[in-house]
């Protein structure tokens, strides 16, 4: 028998969604026309807006991997909100201190692109695009991320074993990869940006990517625990009365990964074995 206890999730989610907020903000500013503080502003909310969605789900996978594995050898497993706290918290406290120090020595600002095109008269179009003097800065950055994605999908690999019933795993590794997949399509356009004739086009596919890339991870994790506390409401419509005074209440019923008919909770919480 294995049962677990609610620990974190509310966390978890409200984390996740903060995250969220903060690329969608990035993609808006990656449809602006750059100016210093767009420049900068680009940076630090893509970067932070994606450590506080991937570190999370690292951390929750990598858990949940190890709540299954210590279960089948019947052992005790404690998980705790202060270890996501402590993970997530020092993620984003290294990755503010490399942005600030990125701002104050080299940072990112306007610069120009002139290109020839085959048009009479030698016509020479002028772009704007974002980039600090030494390169070396946006590489770390995006060796970063590249990190974070490679070890949120190798977590998300070994969930492919775990039984139907912790479905939980599910909607996570769809949304892992979802991430994984538009981080391989904004890589393509940085390979091929050299072709386009206006960095204009980069910006504006970036800033759609980035869009569709939250609105993946709502459709993907989100709307499935909306729609189990929908039916919940419309089967008994007294639970909305009970949540309506306790808002994390319902946070708690959006997370919540009980089915009909299955034995148990399915959480990240503590687990005992016996």
């Amino acid at each position: 028998l294995i049962s677990f206890q609610i620990n974190a999730q509310v966390d978890f989610l409200l984390i996740i969604l903060s995250g969220m907020f903060l690329v969608a903000v990035s993609s808006l500013l990656f449809s602006i026309a750059p100016t210093k503080a767009v420049c900068v502003s680009r940076n630090w909310f893509k970067t932070v807006g994606y450590s506080l969605e991937l570190v999370p789900l690292a951390v929750k996978v990598a858990a949940i991997n190890r709540i299954v594995l210590q279960s089948q050898k019947c052992k005790r497993v404690g998980i705790t909100k202060s270890l996501l706290y402590k993970i997530v918290g020092g993620c984003i406290m290294v990755i503010c201190i490399y942005l600030t120090i990125w701002t104050a020595v080299d940072t990112t600002i306007p610069r120009m692109k002139m290109t020839l095109t085959d048009e009479p008269g030698n016509v020479v179009v002028v772009s704007t695009f974002c980039a600090s003097s030494n390169q070396g800065w946006d590489l770390a950055s995006r060796a970063y991320f590249l990190l974070l994605i490679i070890g949120t999908a190798v977590a998300a690999t070994q969930n492919r074993g775990i039984r139907e019933e912790y479905d939980e795993t599910r909607y996570l590794t769809l949304m892992i990869y979802s991430h994984v997949m538009f981080a391989i399509m904004r890589l393509v356009i940085r390979l091929v940006r050299s072709n386009f004739s206006q960095t204009v086009a980069v910006s504006d596919a970036f800033s759609i990517l980035l869009s569709l890339d939250v609105l993946c991870t709502i459709c993907i994790y989100f709307m499935p625990k909306i729609n189990r506390a929908n039916k919940a409401v419309t089967e008994n419509p007294d639970l909305l009365d009970s949540w309506i005074p306790d808002p994390k209440k319902f946070l708690w019923a959006l997370i919540n990964d009980e089915e009909d008919g299955k034995d148990g909770d399915r959480n990240t919480g503590d687990v005992q074995s016996s």
